[in-house]
């Protein structure tokens, strides 16, 4: 048998009609057909939260599930897909239309059923590795964001250090000096050099690498409650 003839076996599209409607139901879809359509699929799925955090839209992720099947499975006229928000309307339109008047469910009935369900186990595998990228992402930049946080710390730290010696150094001067100008003098010189440890750029960097590790973090979670 020569694989010309074996060409031949691949199930011919369906005529079908619907409500008076004639049109066309692929019975296979190539490999091409399939990776492209879902990849729309999971493509226009996926959106970002308030917080930067990207996760499945469930009613995105349906609308376009059903358009791009029919799509891609009939001969059926539908909207040329773009982002423009008029076009969006019109396949929120197509999908509303689909799902509420049964053509969806008749275009599943003339799908054969492995056919079918191979397209939607390929589909599922799609978003979970979707969703495990977004996660290790996200892990990803908080592991940064906190081995950055860390090494301004300890620059921080240092600078704690620092008062800390001119502290030790002004007790032991204070123990020997008892004259008042003497102290004040030392103590002035003292706050003099805390002042420039709470007003050096690192320690406002350090500042704001926390602030923006708990923003981050509360992204997190909000994003996982979205999911």
């Amino acid at each position: 048998m020569s694989f010309r003839s074996l060409k031949k076996e691949i199930p011919v599209d369906k005529e079908v009609e619907f409500k008076g409607e004639k049109f066309k139901v692929k019975q296979y879809l190539t490999y091409a057909e399939k990776k492209l359509m879902i990849n729309n699929i999971i493509q226009d799925s996926f959106v970002l939260n308030s917080n930067g955090i990207e996760y499945c839209d469930e009613l995105k992720f349906d609308v376009f599930k059903v358009f791009n099947i029919l799509k891609y499975c009939t001969d059926i006229n539908l909207p040329t897909y773009t982002e423009n928000e008029e076009k969006m309307y019109d396949i929120v339109t197509t999908y509303d239309y689909a799902r509420g008047s049964g053509l969806w469910d008749f275009v599943i009935e003339c799908i054969p059923k492995e056919e079918y369900e191979f397209v939607c186990d390929k589909l599922q595998e799609a978003r979970w590795v979707k969703e495990e990228e977004i996660e290790t992402n996200k892990h990803m930049v908080l592991k940064n964001s906190i081995n950055e946080l860390v090494m301004n710390a300890n620059s921080f730290v240092d600078g704690l250090c620092n008062i800390n010696n001119k502290i030790i150094i002004f007790i032991d001067n204070a123990e020997n000096k008892f004259e008042k100008g003497d102290i004040k003098k030392a103590v002035g010189k003292l706050i003099n050099e805390a002042k420039k440890i709470l007003i050096d750029p690192k320690t406002k960097d350090v500042v704001d690498k926390v602030t923006n590790i708990i923003d981050f973090n509360n992204g997190i979670n909000k994003g996982d409650n979205n999911e």
